[in-house]
């Protein structure tokens, strides 16, 4: 039967690769690098900005506090609280991805550390888009009360499709361009 001829033959036959492990591992460790290096950086200078953010929120606070301005903390508090989220979440993150060698690392290891980052991408999409709502009700709840629902309504909408658009374009987009670049780089190695 053919069936059992080419079931044998499929057996039988020795398939090499043309490449080599050594080969694939120089293949990433060239550009591959430079875009996970990006990545990293990323990751970084979040770990150096959300503590910043953090100390202004408390300082905000403080001054308020001392000055006697009836002004709403609810929402510098909300912010140092999201800051300091971030800021742990960012430095889980870095961590996650500083255990990644490029150099010394298998294919599939490196592809399942992508994967899952490129979860935590998603993830993190989805809180910031749930974080910016907030901060927008937040906002809103602020105004003054001589604004009506409708203009607060409008103001609202605006600010929340502005942020969106700005801060998850930017961040996201950074960020998956490297992870593309680090993915087309492994899938050099395979084909």
């Amino acid at each position: 039967m053919d069936l059992d001829k080419i079931k044998n033959t499929w057996q039988n036959t020795e398939i090499k690769s043309s490449l080599t492990e050594e080969n694939i591992q120089q293949i990433l460790s060239q550009k591959g690098q430079s875009a996970f290096n990006k990545i990293k950086f990323y990751e970084k200078t979040g770990i150096i900005l959300f503590p910043l953010l953090i100390i202004l929120n408390i300082y905000f606070i403080v001054a308020v506090n001392r000055l006697n301005v009836e002004v709403s903390l609810l929402l510098p508090y909300f912010f140092t609280i999201s800051s300091l989220s971030f800021w742990i979440w960012n430095i889980y993150k870095f961590v996650f991805l500083k255990r990644i060698n490029l150099d010394t690392a298998n294919i599939m290891s490196i592809l399942r550390a992508v994967e899952t980052y490129k979860k935590y991408m998603s993830s993190e999409t989805i809180i910031l888009l749930i974080w910016i709502t907030i901060f927008i009700v937040l906002l809103m709840v602020q105004l003054p009360p001589t604004i009506t629902t409708s203009t607060k309504v409008i103001i609202g909408s605006i600010s929340w499709i502005v942020i969106v658009v700005t801060i998850t374009a930017a961040y996201q987009a950074t960020t998956k361009r490297n992870l593309q670049k680090l993915e087309k780089e492994i899938n050099k190695t395979n084909n």
